[in-house]
């Protein structure tokens, strides 16, 4: 115990100074090693003008090698890769990645490599168009009944995209719609279907779509004769007498048709100059026994020539 004593206690003043200088000197070596690591840092993009959009694929971030001295302390979550886009233009950018594009990059850290040193982008126009919603329906109704008229509201909706995407889109559609079975109308919301995850829906997601059931039709065709409206003495000649049209019936409605009830009528605007040709397409009107039984599906031709008068026929 003695001797113990004597080790620890005897110019005790130095040795206490010799342990402090090494403790210090250990302090200092220690906050002056280097401790590498590699992260997996976000891009994030700046000043995007709003009427670009970037349409090829990227990555979404870079793996960066980080070097830090032992006494830095580094929020890894914090870092991103900003990526200033005011000064871009629509085709393809090469863009450099470097230390200053890490952003919350703290002091005594820097980044000693990066695995992709490029960004490249590919930019195209951003364009806006109304198009035509067209509902998808699957299935068929209960026997005896027929999908009548569809009517969408709205009917159009606003899109948005790259100019390349949105000038191949005709029509948006919807989610299906199944009416098998069905012997009733319904309406059904149902939601915007675009099979291009780049095209953007501006205003709604979803359209009402009224589906009318009705009984089956059938139908038939027969020719009337064409005729000037009443009030319309300037059209001198047509050049069809007859039009062929085609008409619908529900099933059970066996009464005889009465053709002579029905013509086809032309007329032309206050526009359409004197000794013109005008291509005009005939009105039909139901006649009123057959208002609500029968439907006018198609006439041929679907336009006729008048000639008015003050020129040559």
């Amino acid at each position: 115990m003695k001797l113990i004593r004597t080790i620890f206690l005897n110019n005790f003043p130095l040795k206490l100074l010799a342990f402090l200088l090494a403790v210090l000197l250990w302090f200092q070596t220690s906050g002056q090693k280097e401790v590498r690591t590699t992260v997996a840092i976000p891009i994030e993009f700046t000043n995007m003008p709003d009427d670009l959009e970037i349409t090829n694929d990227y990555p979404k971030e870079v793996n960066v090698l980080i070097t830090k001295q032992g006494s830095a302390r580094l929020d890894e979550n914090s870092l991103s890769l900003a990526v200033d886009l005011r000064n871009a233009q629509p085709g393809i950018a090469v863009l450099p990645l470097t230390e200053g594009n890490i952003r919350n990059l703290p002091s005594g850290v820097s980044a000693s490599d990066f695995e992709q040193r490029r960004l490249r982008l590919q930019f195209e126009r951003t364009i806006r168009r109304l198009v035509q919603v067209k509902p998808a329906i699957l299935g068929t109704p209960a026997e005896g009944f027929q999908a009548g008229v569809i009517q969408v509201y709205p009917g159009e909706v606003l899109i948005s995209g790259p100019q390349s995407k949105i000038d191949k889109i005709a029509s948006a559609g919807t989610e299906p719609i199944d009416i098998s079975g069905r012997n009733e109308s319904f309406t059904q919301n149902v939601h915007l279907d675009l099979d291009d995850i780049s095209i953007r829906i501006e205003e709604t997601d979803s359209v009402d779509v009224v589906v009318n059931i009705e009984e089956e039709r059938e139908e038939m065709k027969f020719r009337i004769p064409v005729r000037p409206a009443e009030g319309q003495d300037r059209i001198a000649l047509i050049n069809y007498r007859t039009v062929e049209i085609t008409l619908t019936k529900p099933v059970s409605y066996q009464e005889e048709i009465n053709q002579s009830l029905f013509r086809a009528f032309v007329s032309v605007t206050e526009e359409d100059e004197d000794g013109s040709k005008v291509q005009v397409v005939p009105e039909i009107p139901i006649p009123e026994e057959y208002t609500g039984i029968l439907r006018i599906e198609s006439i041929r031709p679907e336009t006729v020539r008048v000639t008015l008068r003050g020129g040559t026929s």
